[in-house]
């Protein structure tokens, strides 16, 4: 998978005494990147620039006007980063020029906190969606490390409000009233990609987090330390620290993987629109109708080449008829762009992401 290139020889050699540092970022993909986030060690850029500081660094794009950034510190008292997002045609490149002068004012895009007066939540969010984790004032009532999902319908900051409106009593986050809503019960499962390692044959679950600290907020990005106490598995204690990140961006041009967007054609809840906005953002992927109309069939994780045998297998026999979907034995392989999906036969159809596979960029139905 090809992706964004910082040249690094401008970087360095390109200061103009000691004012400024230019950085060229290039594509070598054959489609676009918008927004994507370019990250500079401040070591190198307090070398080369003199008398750089957090309050007065900035970064401007090729029209000579400032564009958003970041100093990131990481948890530390000192910067260790200095990040923006650089926008690049396909297979062409864009100039940066970091140097000194007045920063302007850049809404915080990217937020996250503990929230003591929810029992113990940490909530983090960008202009796409809101997630939480849950502390342990909420062991009382329930013991999960699964990672909770808030739907937006705006790309403004939601936290804070919804919370207040929520204890104030003025109105629930789980009620969608214009800007999304909490609509996803974690309970007690990992949610949205929590950690459970998996050992004699089980998963072993840690109980809620012990510790939250928020490293850096601002207007790309937000990072949270989370911190776990130990906990068993099998027969051995464990301990867990988390490092959340999360950028002002669109994720899913991110997603480096083959992938397969296995679609209903008229599917009502997951329309076919959001298959074909998400085929155009996902460098490298295709969508496939291969169900009746009226079939509700919804998007999966696709399974990587090197997924192993960790994963329960659990898939019907090739000779179990099957009224409900695609003849049983059949999975599709992954279709490049414009490329004709060939049937995969041997296998059961499966009723979940499992493995192992035999070939990359295997996605099946769920049921």
């Amino acid at each position: 998978m090809k992706s964004l290139i910082i040249v690094l020889a401008a970087l360095l050699a390109a200061c103009t005494g000691g004012r400024q540092a230019t950085v060229t970022v290039e594509n070598d993909l054959a489609v676009s990147r918008e927004n994507e986030t370019v990250e500079l060690s401040w070591k190198t850029l307090n070398t080369k620039i003199a008398e750089l500081t957090a309050e007065n660094v900035i970064v401007t794009n090729a029209k000579g006007e400032q564009i958003p950034s970041q100093v990131i510190y990481a948890g530390e008292a000192a910067p260790q980063a200095l990040i923006f997002q650089a926008s690049v045609d396909a297979e062409g490149s864009s100039v940066y020029t970091v140097t000194k002068g007045v920063r302007g004012e850049f809404k915080s895009r990217a937020y996250g906190r503990f929230v003591p007066e929810r029992m113990d939540d940490y909530a983090w969010e960008n202009n796409l969606a809101a997630f939480r984790l849950y502390g342990p004032a909420l062991e009382k009532i329930m013991v999960s490390n699964g990672i909770d999902y808030w739907a937006k319908s705006t790309p403004n900051l939601v936290i804070d409000d919804w919370y207040k409106k929520d204890l104030g009593g003025e109105g629930s986050y789980h009620l969608d009233t214009g800007e999304g809503c909490d609509c996803y019960n974690v309970g007690q499962t990992l949610g949205m990609g929590a950690s459970a390692p998996y050992a004699g044959g089980k998963l072993w679950y840690s109980r809620n987090f012990r510790e939250a600290e928020t490293l850096d907020n601002g207007p790309i990005r937000t990072t949270a330390k989370i911190t776990y106490a130990p906990f068993d598995v099998d027969g051995r204690q464990v301990s867990l620290v988390k490092i959340i990140s999360l950028d002002l961006t669109d994720e899913l041009p991110r997603i480096k993987a083959p992938t397969l967007l296995y679609w209903g054609a008229e599917d009502t809840e997951t329309p076919l629109w959001m298959g074909k906005m998400m085929e155009e953002k996902i460098p490298d992927a295709g969508v496939v109708l291969p169900h009746p109309a009226g079939e509700s069939v919804k998007a999966q994780t696709v399974l990587p080449k090197d997924l192993g045998q960790g994963l329960v297998h659990r898939c019907r026999p090739a000779d179990v008829p099957d009224e409900n979907g695609p003849p049983a034995g059949t999975q599709a392989a992954l279709p490049r762009k414009g490329r004709t999906v060939e049937p995969v036969e041997g296998l059961g159809r499966c009723d979940h992401v499992h493995g192992p596979v035999r070939q990359p960029g295997i996605m099946v139905r769920s049921i």
